[in-house]
């Protein structure tokens, strides 16, 4: 994977000592420096251009200078009026799942919780080398800074993942419930649109949790997608008795698919099952409960109503359905012996979502 780092600085000796920097590591990085004269800039000058290259280059992760604008050395007592503070307001209100760290000649313990609260992911105490009286500090800076591009770097994935959030947030905004889906009932258009709201609301939460350093956040997130999954069967399916099969909202009914041979099958046909006891195949009726399965009904429904037939967004649905089940339905031993989640999973599960929401 290629990240894109982005250097928002006007001292030169840095610059210089980054770009090296970069251009060594083994990780695949495209390093991008504004060049652009802040010398007697005023702050809207400075944040007009910042924000201009965050827009263009879109950057995983920003070395951001908390002090870019002359006035920062005049008017440096609160850590909110300094440019930099600025552009961290500005890239997060972008994107906040870009990284940014910033580099602050303040240790001051109010300053850096300011910064921390309005986005700031990481941190660099700064000092120019000819001034400081250790001579290992600029390989400690390195070594500090290498640490915390590194956390960032892993964390590049949030991006993204406010990508696709706001994508479905996108959709909804359009109001396909009402216009679309249910223009003449407005029972449904009611019930449509208290589930759409939980489920925006779960996708603010999703992210909310990934932001921080949960160790179970990937687990967290997974149940979370699972639970949006179960949102759009809720809008899309009518409530019927726990005995009758599903029926969408337009009345027509679902089928059944079978993961052993990956086909769609009648709910009035019959599947193939090995029985371990007798050590035969025999022909077995599909039950109701497996048609009003959540993977079942979300697998229809992308399926005959979204129209999405990609079969890697569908497997990615199943996945999604399968680990959840088994996450959930497991004793702690098996649970224990389940893959461990990370990153990627969480971005190929909202991925799929994102996409099928996309066909409403």
């Amino acid at each position: 994977m290629r990240y894109q780092v982005f250097l928002q600085n006007d001292i030169k000796w840095k610059n210089e000592v980054l770009s090296n920097y970069f251009a060594t590591s083994s990780t695949e990085i495209e390093f991008e420096i504004l060049k652009y004269d802040f010398k007697d800039k005023s702050h809207q000058d400075i944040l007009k251009e910042c924000d201009k290259k965050i827009q263009s280059f879109k950057p995983d992760v920003v070395l951001l200078d908390l002090r870019l604008s002359d006035s920062d050395f005049i008017n440096s007592h609160n850590s909110t009026h300094l440019t930099g503070h600025k552009v961290l307001e500005a890239i997060k209100s972008i994107n906040p799942g870009i990284q940014v760290i910033i580099f602050t000649a303040s240790n001051k313990v109010w300053n850096l919780l300011e910064l921390q609260a309005n986005g700031a992911d990481g941190f660099l105490l700064k000092e120019s080398p000819e001034l400081t009286v250790n001579s290992s500090y600029t390989i400690e800076s390195l070594s500090s800074l290498n640490k915390q591009i590194k956390y960032c770097l892993s964390n590049a994935y949030l991006k993204e993942i406010w990508n696709l959030f706001q994508e479905i947030k996108k959709v909804f905004s359009k109001n396909p419930l009402t216009t679309k889906y249910f223009p003449k009932y407005l029972k449904e258009q009611i019930n449509g649109i208290k589930y759409q709201n939980l489920l925006l609301q779960e996708l603010d939460a999703i992210f909310e949790i990934l932001k921080t350093n949960n160790e179970n956040r990937y687990s967290m997130a997974m149940i979370m997608l699972y639970k949006v999954l179960e949102y759009l069967n809720e809008i899309f399916y009518q409530k019927v008795a726990w005995d009758r099969p599903p029926l969408f909202y337009d009345n027509s009914t679902v089928d059944y698919f079978d993961k052993n041979s990956n086909s769609w099958k009648k709910p009035t046909d019959r599947l193939d099952y090995y029985n371990k006891q007798k050590r035969a195949t025999e022909q077995i009726r599909i039950r109701p409960e497996w048609l009003k399965s959540t993977s079942n009904k979300i697998l229809n429904l992308a399926f005959k109503k979204f129209c999405v037939t990609d079969i890697d967004i569908l497997t990615d649905l199943i996945s999604l359905s399968d680990y959840r089940n088994d996450f959930i339905h497991s004793d702690s031993s098996k649970r224990n012996t389940l893959r461990v989640l990370g990153s990627n999973d969480v971005l190929k599960w909202s991925n799929s979502i994102t996409t099928m929401i996309k066909h409403l």
